[in-house]
């Protein structure tokens, strides 16, 4: 197969990863004319002039200004409080809390909500704070046959993307984010741009600068209506009953036609296939085969790339790579791109158009973790390579000054809870205490999760100040406009945000998030005096110190740090670290609540619950003190708080701010090893699971010979994805997980072994890249204690 990555004979290319960034296809694809509205720039919409009273909220290190005048005072304010730690920006409340993921002072823009369209109708203003879906909510709004609808064919597919900062990544990293982003740089007619010296001024993108501009406003002009078509686009989806793909589609691609073939990680092992075709040309497909869908609006066709965004979370590719293929040279087929999708479980989009490859994944999972995919993108014989980052770092900008000397009128949160060193939210007018509150529950439990106050500690300090602010005896000192009783609060620690009944983010609570607590540290251990939870000596050599604000992925991605000190980990190594504790599988999980609520995990019969390893924590009681405890503690109370903090429910007794674990080493199990295979549903193939279950769980209960071996684990999964946009056709998965803890033990070993076959024969009985006609199924084998 040939080393390079590409597709000639089509376009755009999705291999299996879970995390995408769009270039959706399509939106590049009318092109805009000459410019058509003589009114100038200038006279259609005016600079704003920077307020010499600026309205803006400041609270802590977070500065929201009120409206784009006020812009350059909050900008000035920063830069003159901070002097050593540039401002970062945000656009957007919905993309978590910025300062404490950035480490870093906030403009926060996203109050700029003003969208105006010109008297002429041929240009429309969106400040800083628009989200492409703002625009397109105003656009539907139209009349029909206005020329601002035109404008539906350049805008990104992300919905939650502010325009302001889709126009910023068209203009500093064209190519990585794809063609939709091209052709939306070519709408913008001009820039409102806060200065370092505080004015604020118009300019075009190409003089866009990210280190002296701020933007707070986007001119964008509609394109000139194309020659009307009775179709503007046609999208050609492989059906999932469709045979395997065995030889060339296309025998080469136009500037017209793309290829898109994706999966949506681990849990859907049957890649999508997509081919693009831009106006009204019919490719002779068979029908039985693909399935057709038309767009014939600019409108239609951008509700459909959107729906496909959304869909398959396009939103989380995160960086890109570039490959240029030759015009002399042969591009691999689609079967021998697929190869790469049963060894892959992370998401990865690969666009391919005439003459060039755009592959596009999560930063944290490149082409090179697996072989297939490392083959496949990195042994090009010919054409040149480009790596690029689409989720480029936040800019950190300095150095702005104030327009005025005189003393601001800034907004400040009623609660005062002194000596708070983080940021606090509440319900104050301005301040954005709604965004805050969102998790994982919201959406079902919105009535129940209207908290009081969310605060963001950094110390546990600022913890023990936050509890004894909520639960003093002085109502006098909580009474604000928004909580005018001043009664004692509730006090809740919030980590992941996935407490599935939305408790963690309760009404009338004060919410301590614990996103600043996020220690990751590994310390060798004197195993003198140490106990397991047994209440044995345990022989653990290495302890890891947790901040309760960390996610699974994040535990996980630590554990598997640095692989040897000489080069990166193979995935799924443990050959630095070599340890984990048994946990939940849902990556944004947060570590703190789901321990001290057990952590069921995969291999909970061989190891038991993730709780089991929690050696010790730092808890801050409800009576505002600071208490370090472990399994030891020599202090009969503190083994009383140690014990009542693991059994008793998340925050119970406290606010835990750290973990201290004793880990699985993996040298203990140099001979474990896990199975594991993903298929598309049926209830038939369900049904056959569910059998194979019972009896796994039946023969766990059972004491004869035919008992169920100790060292075994089994875990079955089941993936739903609706399936209302059409254009890809996606089965729901099967996930069938076994573990075994030692093959040397031959009665374990040899009943995986028997399960394995039951499974084959029973439920799906394809090989590894055994494709049927309705099926590509996905098998994996190796250590699983990762």
């Amino acid at each position: 197969m040939p080393g390079y990555l590409g597709l000639t004979a089509f376009a755009t290319l999705l291999c299996g990863v879970s995390a995408l960034v769009p270039s959706s296809p399509g939106a590049s694809r009318w092109p805009r004319c000459a410019s058509r509205v003589a009114t100038p720039i200038a006279a259609r919409f005016a600079v704003v002039e920077p307020a010499t009273i600026p309205s803006f909220m400041l609270h802590s290190r977070v500065a929201e200004p009120k409206n784009v005048a006020s812009v350059p005072a909050a900008a000035g304010l920063l830069s003159t409080n901070f002097p050593k730690e540039p401002f970062v920006l945000q656009h957007r409340s919905d993309t978590g809390y910025l300062a404490a993921q950035e480490r870093a002072p906030v403009l926060d823009l996203s109050d700029l909500k003003e969208i105006t369209i010109a008297d002429d109708g041929g240009s429309i203003k969106c400040d800083a704070g628009i989200t492409v879906a703002k625009l397109v909510s105003t656009l539907s709004n139209l009349e029909p046959g206005q020329q601002l609808g035109e404008l539906f064919a350049v805008l990104p597919s992300n919905s939650k993307l502010p325009v302001v900062e889709a126009v910023i990544d068209a203009a500093l990293d064209p190519e990585s984010r794809g063609r939709e982003y091209a052709q939306l740089s070519k709408a913008v007619e001009a820039l409102h741009v806060a200065g370092k010296d505080g004015a604020i001024t118009s300019k075009s993108l190409s003089d866009f600068n990210p280190d002296t501009d701020i933007v707070v406003s986007v001119i964008l002009a509609a394109p000139t209506p194309s020659v009307q078509k009775p179709v503007l686009a046609r999208w050609y989806s492989r059906l999932p009953t469709a045979p395997p793909i065995e030889e060339r589609v296309l025998d080469g691609l136009d500037d017209a036609t793309h290829v898109m073939i994706f999966k949506y990680g681990a849990y859907t092992q049957s890649p999508s296939v997509t081919i693009f075709v831009d106006g009204d040309a019919e490719l002779d497909l068979p029908q039985d085969e693909w399935r057709v869908t038309v767009a014939r609006t600019p409108e239609e066709f951008w509700h459909r790339r959107s729906d496909l965004y959304e869909f398959a979370r396009f939103d989380v590719l995160t960086a890109s790579a570039v490959l240029e293929i030759p015009a002399n040279q042969a591009a691999p087929s689609i079967a021998e791109v697929l190869e790469v999708f049963p060894a892959r479980d992370e998401h990865l989009l690969v666009q391919i158009n005439k003459g060039s490859v755009v592959a596009k994944f999560d930063a944290r999972y490149p082409p090179d973790v697996d072989e297939a995919t490392r083959k496949l993108f990195t042994e090009q014989k010919t054409g040149s390579k480009k790596i690029a980052t689409a989720g480029r770092p936040k800019a950190r900008k300095s150095g702005w000054v104030s327009p005025i000397t005189a003393s601001t009128v800034i907004g400040e949160t009623e609660v005062k809870i002194e000596g708070f060193s983080g940021e606090i939210y509440d319900g104050s007018p301005g301040f954005a205490l709604g965004s805050k509150r969102q998790q994982y529950a919201t959406t079902s439990y919105d009535a129940q999760m209207n908290p009081s106050i969310i605060a963001y500690p950094k110390t546990e300090n600022d913890v023990a100040l936050a509890i004894k602010y909520a639960t003093s005896k002085d109502p006098e000192a909580r009474k604000t406009s928004a909580w005018p009783s001043g009664y004692p609060l509730k006090v809740m620690g919030r980590g992941g945000g996935h407490q599935y009944c939305g408790t963690s983010c309760d009404n009338d609570a004060l919410i301590l998030s614990m996103d600043y607590f996020d220690t990751l540290e590994m310390k060798e251990v004197d195993p003198v005096n140490v106990t397991g939870p047994d209440g044995k000596p345990h022989t653990v050599t290495k302890e890891f110190h947790v901040g309760t604000g960390i996610r699974l992925k994040e535990l996980a991605t630590f554990f598997n740090k640095n692989g040897n000190p000489d080069g990166e980990p193979a995935k799924g190594s443990n050959e630095y670290f070599g340890v984990t504790v048994p946990h939940g599988e849902c990556p944004t999980v947060g570590i703190g609540g789901h321990a001290q609520s057990g952590g069921v995990g995969h291999i909970v019969r061989n190891f038991g619950y993730c709780i089991d390893y929690v050696y010790g924590f730092t808890i801050v009681t409800a009576d505002g003190s600071i208490r370090k405890v472990n399994r030891d503690s020599p202090a009969q109370e503190d083994k009383d708080l140690y014990w009542a903090v693991l059994g008793g429910s998340p925050g119970a007794f406290g606010v835990t701010t750290h973990l201290v674990f004793h880990p699985l080493l993996d040298e203990d199990y140099p001979d474990s090893t896990g199975w594991s295979a993903s298929i598309p549903y049926t209830a038939k193939r369900m049904e056959a699971c569910l059998v194979i279950l019972e009896d796994f769980v039946n023969r766990a209960q059972e004491s004869d010979d035919d008992a169920l071996a100790e060292g075994l684990d089994l875990m079955i999964s089941m993936s739903s994805a609706a399936t209302a946009f059409d254009i890809i056709p996606i089965p729901t998965g099967i996930l069938f997980e076994l573990e075994c803890k030692d093959m040397k033990d031959t009665k374990a070993y040899g009943q995986m072994q028997k399960i394995i076959e039951t499974f084959k024969t029973k439920v799906y009985s394809g090989s590894f890249f055994d494709k049927g006609p309705k099926d590509f199924v996905a098998a994996s084998v190796g250590k699983q204690f990762d």
